[in-house]
């Protein structure tokens, strides 16, 4: 029997599950690994997002100037996630390549971002040092993209602290719009979104976006999908209490070289060209408290032994609002249909 894990880290639970699975492959604790995310929809959810006045009416309208909240939705995201030797000896499909990720917690507030996005920021320059990948290799980024007027302000912020100039030139676009805010899901299907549009060569859209928003003024893909090769994919989970994953994923290449930089550190790639004008003093701040050591203090081990083992993505199971299965599932979110519905109690 292998480990077992439960993350309960909020709406970045999926993001880090899938994380995780990735270092225990690379830590030889396992050779393929089931992760993901699930939530059902319940009452006692909605009432309790219903009382943040978080909730949209009507359906939620993300990086829109009239966004009023989030649509909540439920499902489940299940990746397999494989060591490509072992996938490769089997014969697997091959759906993607898991880069790396990276993890931060700015605990600003209960169920506040923090407003610079500080803590968003720092989880994805460490996914993108994770995964030895520059900003200028990033084609398209999932966005948590909640449709809260905190959230989505707080996001557009951290992707121009950590890319700079280059932020307006990456398409950006929430699959919440079509599929509601699944919460402890969220993370793991919107990963598989990410993956999926890897492998079938498109960028999902943001729907319900009618009126921009001069402070949220990035490329949110408003005018349905985008054919589009693509070879990066930035996938982002913020929760409450400042719970923030980011998540980096590639499509496979038998070399692999094109995803990667040898000797890749923060400091030279990490911060798009002209970052420095968007970066806050909290971005700063939570910089310098929360950098990690490159040495552990003294008598800490480091634990186990990591190894460059390359992880991939051999299987994907999804049920939610905008279909069940990968198949039908991609299909209706190339076309930018809706799986909300208004709730009412």
């Amino acid at each position: 029997m292998g480990p077992k894990t439960t993350f309960m880290t909020a709406c970045s639970s999926g993001a880090t599950a899938i994380g995780y699975a990735r270092d225990l492959i690379q830590t030889n604790m396992a050779p393929v690994v089931i992760c993901g995310g699930t939530e059902p929809l319940c009452r006692i959810t909605y009432a309790a997002f219903n009382a943040l006045q978080a909730v949209d009416p009507e359906y939620c309208k993300p990086f829109d100037k009239n966004r009023q909240g989030l649509s909540l939705g439920e499902g489940a995201g299940i990746m397999i996630l494989e060591a490509l030797a072992h996938a490769r000896q089997r014969g697997a499909r091959i759906y993607g390549e898991i880069l790396g990720y990276g993890l931060s917690c700015d605990a600003h507030h209960m169920t506040a971002p923090d407003p610079e996005g500080a803590g968003a920021a720092l989880a994805m320059r460490r996914a993108l040092e994770d995964a030895g990948v520059p900003v200028e290799a990033v084609d398209y980024i999932n966005a948590h993209g909640t449709a809260t007027p905190a959230n989505d302000l707080m996001e557009t912020k951290g992707i121009k602290t950590v890319f700079g100039r280059r932020a307006y030139h990456i398409p950006v676009s929430s699959t919440k719009s079509m599929i509601g805010h699944t919460l402890g899901a969220a993370g793991a299907i919107e990963g598989v979104a990410a993956v999926l549009a890897i492998h079938h060569h498109f960028i999902p859209p943001t729907i319900h976006h009618q009126t921009p928003d001069p402070q949220c003024d990035l490329d949110f893909v408003t005018e349905g999908a985008r054919a589009s090769d693509i070879n990066i994919v930035l996938s982002n989970s913020f929760a409450f209490g400042g719970n923030n994953t980011a998540v980096v994923f590639g499509k496979f290449t038998d070399s692999g070289v094109s995803h990667a930089r040898s000797g890749f550190k923060t400091s030279d790639y990490a911060r798009g060209q002209g970052a420095g004008r968007f970066e806050s003093a909290a971005y700063t701040s939570v910089c310098e408290h929360f950098e990690r050591p490159a040495t552990p203090p003294p008598g800490v081990r480091r634990g186990y032994e990591t190894t460059s083992k390359r992880v991939v993505v051999t299987g994907v199971g999804l049920v939610t609002p905008l279909g069940v299965g990968k198949d039908l599932f991609t299909r209706n979110l190339f076309g930018g249909l809706s799986g909300i519905r208004p709730i009412t109690l």
